[in-house]
């Protein structure tokens, strides 16, 4: 259970007609249908047989990219105003996902938040949050490392204002607490994410 503690082309007409002589011009090896044809080859250039593209990879597969509900928004209060933070949900994940991320040493933990504004001013940083094993292990966001997107960014939000985003960490397999700061480094907010099941 996670639980809280504290505060997006006329064929050019090649048909000539001679007195009696009509010329049909045929052209071999044409393949596929498109919206834009090339122009024709000069008639000393051999027809080419297009070399094929490298296969690009895929992403790295996600199956165990399963996210677990979150809970409700809870009233924050930082140095310059108020606000919610709601975690929508999180996932406990194996891979890296993409084909330039970095896969994790133990396994990445995802929070998917949204910030909301309702007082005065609300910065937002990635870097406000951290996170602490059972083992007193401290973890910092990997900041995209991973390849989950869209990260949270850096905002500052007036009073009605939103943003949201993935914060991740590279995290060993056991309870963690994730902590969120203010922007003078006051705790506000503390978030107990239970160990994976598997």
């Amino acid at each position: 259970m996670v639980s809280w503690i504290g505060t997006k082309q006329r064929a050019r007409p090649g048909l000539r007609a001679g007195a009696a002589v009509v010329a049909i011009l045929a052209v071999a090896g044409c393949g596929g249908t498109t919206v834009t044809a090339p122009p024709p080859a000069p008639p000393s250039v051999a027809a080419r047989t297009p070399t094929p593209k490298a296969v690009t990879p895929s992403a790295t597969p996600t199956e165990d990219r399963v996210f677990q509900p979150g809970i409700a928004p809870v009233t924050i209060r930082t140095a310059e105003g108020a606000g919610t933070l709601e975690l929508r949900r999180y996932s406990w994940q194996r891979t890296a996902f993409g084909n330039h991320s970095a896969p994790p040493k133990e396994r990445y933990l995802i929070l998917d938040v949204v910030f909301t504004a309702t007082e005065g001013k609300m910065q937002v940083n990635p870097l406000y949050f951290s996170g602490r094993s059972r083992t007193g292990v401290i973890l910092q966001p990997t900041l995209g490392a991973d390849g989950n997107e869209p990260v949270l960014s850096s905002h500052e939000l007036n009073a009605g204002q939103s943003v949201d985003g993935l914060v991740t960490f590279d995290a060993p397999t056991t309870e963690i607490t994730v902590v969120l700061s203010d922007e003078v480094g006051e705790q506000v907010a503390q978030l107990r994410i239970p160990a994976p099941r598997d």
